[in-house]
């Protein structure tokens, strides 16, 4: 697997978590990612972003690591299948939120840092 960042998604993850530092990409619902493809439009409706703010923290849930040059992103087992082999994350504006697409389509159009509000 393979995230990629976009400059701007960057940006904002370092001004909230800083550089090199880690975080949790998780599906809300892995059980039901099929309707990922039907356009979400509510805060965090598929996919949520965590930030790994103690290592003592880290659930043993979220082993898979995902390479990054800038992050070190981790995801659990049962999401390595629906996120795909290229991941990449940008930030809308507009929105104060994240995409999350992967080679095939988007999978969240509208997720947040968790315990975090841009507006």
């Amino acid at each position: 697997m393979k995230l990629i960042v976009t400059n701007e998604a960057e940006e904002v993850l370092i001004q909230r978590i800083g550089y090199k530092k880690s975080f949790i990409i998780t599906s809300l619902n892995p059980r039901d990612y099929r309707v990922a493809d039907r356009g979400p439009c509510a805060k965090g409706s598929h996919f949520q972003i965590i930030p790994r703010l103690a290592e003592n923290r880290f659930n043993e849930q979220y082993k898979w690591i995902i390479e990054n040059e800038q992050f070190r992103v981790y995801v659990a087992q049962s999401d390595v299948e629906l996120l795909g082999e290229w991941i990449t994350i940008e930030f809308n504006h507009l929105l104060n939120s994240f995409t999350l697409k992967n080679e095939h389509h988007i999978l969240d159009h509208n997720i947040k840092l968790k315990d975090y509000f841009f507006s």
